[in-house]
């Protein structure tokens, strides 16, 4: 399981800093740390935005309405299947559906997460230092690391 982790520092080189004393540590990283200035928009990354919460919401709503549109087509004859068949393929084909715009749609929303650390960054010469670990033990443990370098104001 991959665990970011950000640490908001109140200028460029305590960030970098602290990224060094996290890489010189003993912890085993995913990936090494980086230094981040702002939150692009354009740059959310697939963990860090809404896109499961918009597929599973967009696969239920889509298919149960189109659900519901087939069962009626195929009770008032429009369509030559059995009620529950036709509701069947309804769902399954508009869940489907949904699942992949609900994803598109959730993947440019930033979660509640992004949208704090956007917060944290705005303001005169702030960074903060970006990390991935396996355990949730090794992501309290890099940001003790992180916390204690000088700057270091909060953790995301």
């Amino acid at each position: 399981m991959k665990l970011p982790i950000y640490v908001v520092y109140d200028d460029a080189a305590n960030a970098l800093f602290a990224a060094r004393a996290l890489r010189e540590s003993e912890l085993p990283l995913q990936d090494s740390p980086t230094v981040v200035h702002s939150v692009d928009q354009g740059h959310i990354l697939y963990r860090d935005s809404r896109a499961r919460a918009g597929a599973a919401l967009g696969g239920i709503v889509t298919g149960l309405l189109v659900a519901l549109v087939m069962g009626i087509a195929a009770a008032a004859g429009g369509i030559a299947l059995p009620v529950s068949l036709a509701a069947l393929i309804g769902l399954t084909a508009g869940g489907a559906y949904g699942v992949l715009l609900g994803a598109l749609a959730g993947s440019t929303e930033p979660s509640p997460r992004m949208r704090t650390l956007r917060a944290c960054l705005e303001g005169n010469r702030r960074a903060a230092v970006s990390a991935t670990v396996d355990s949730p033990a090794e992501a309290e443990r890099a940001r003790e690391i992180l916390m204690r370098s000088p700057g270091a104001t909060v953790a995301v």
